[in-house]
């Protein structure tokens, strides 16, 4: 559990949808929520929608 510790949480805002995101810093990298993304990019409120891409 030790590496969990260094993952950093956060929402971003795009355009009117929240992207989730987290930072690992141990090997510097940003990973963001797939479904969030097509969400926001078929202009979808309802993640559950954006699933079925």
């Amino acid at each position: 559990m030790m590496y969990m510790k260094n993952i950093q949480k956060e929402l971003v805002l795009f355009e009117r949808f929240y992207i989730r995101r987290c930072y690992d810093e141990k090997t510097e990298t940003w990973y963001f929520s797939v479904i969030d993304i097509i969400a926001a990019l078929i202009e979808q409120a309802d993640f559950k929608c954006a699933q079925s891409y």
